[in-house]
């Protein structure tokens, strides 16, 4: 049985709720195999994100090393980059792989606290969003990487164009935050809409999970719209069957 080899670069999140952990889970329960490249540690829990703590680009470009001599990663997803050095340690990674990138851009914790550095945003810009063949940000996320506010679907699909135009192959973005929940897929010249109802539940780790399920499909020989409307009906299924473990956001139930 031959299984498809995902690399996950990201955070640790104790809670499991996101980060490595959460994409890990996801990869499995994709049929696919998760390795891991460790970007920092945090301190957080369902209530949200007390510290973080960046890993040295030596110690993330080691553990990578280790993995790439023993095998070749079928595609890659990256999620927390702290600062710009990890940016740096992760394009040299790349430099690599030969396969898919999906990358999320997770800028703050749900709480709000920040999860990099001023200077990652631009890092993210000039030398991570090029190399990726999907960027997955959210509404806030997008304007924070392009300077377009995002507040409706037309700001959103010029967010996307404009993520494109900085060297994307493609550009999602998750509109969870809007007054209407619409994600938005602009590629190859068109543009791909989703909406659902704003559901009750507002869990942990919705954008690592849609990411990472993504990043599978595209292992798996999916297209990108398709791996987009399979990874969306994906995620829309576990925010319906997200839990309450701690006192504050729900948690995604696998």
């Amino acid at each position: 049985m031959s299984l498809k080899v995902i690399m996950l670069i990201g955070g640790h999140d104790p809670s499991g709720s996101a980060g490595v952990m959460l994409d890990s889970a996801v990869t499995r329960a994709m049929g696919c195999y998760p390795v891991a490249v460790l970007t920092a540690l945090t301190s957080q829990n369902s209530t949200g994100l007390r510290e973080a703590f960046p890993l040295s680009p030596t110690t993330i470009l080691s553990q990578a090393e280790a993995l790439l001599e023993d095998m070749e990663p079928d595609a890659v997803k990256i999620g927390m980059v702290p600062n710009a050095d990890a940016a740096e340690a992760i394009s040299s990674i790349l430099d690599r792989v030969r396969a898919p990138v999906v990358l999320d851009t997770p800028l703050r914790a749900k709480n709000g606290a920040p999860l990099c550095t001023p200077d990652a945003v631009e890092a993210l810009c000039t030398m991570l969003i090029p190399r990726a063949t999907v960027v997955t940000p959210n509404a806030v996320e997008a304007g924070n990487l392009t300077g377009i506010p995002v507040h409706n679907l037309d700001s959103a699909v010029k967010a996307a164009e404009a993520l494109l135009k900085m060297g994307a192959e493609a550009a999602v973005v998750k509109g969870g935050h809007l007054r209407e929940c619409v994600d938005v897929l602009v590629h190859a010249g068109e543009v791909h809409i989703r909406k659902r109802e704003k559901a009750s539940a507002n869990p942990r780790g919705t954008g690592c999970a849609f990411a990472t399920a993504m990043v599978c499909l595209l292992a798996s020989g999916a297209d990108i719209p398709e791996a987009f409307a399979e990874s969306w009906e994906y995620v829309g299924k576990l925010i319906e069957n997200s839990i309450k473990i701690g006192r504050g956001h729900e948690f995604l139930m696998l």
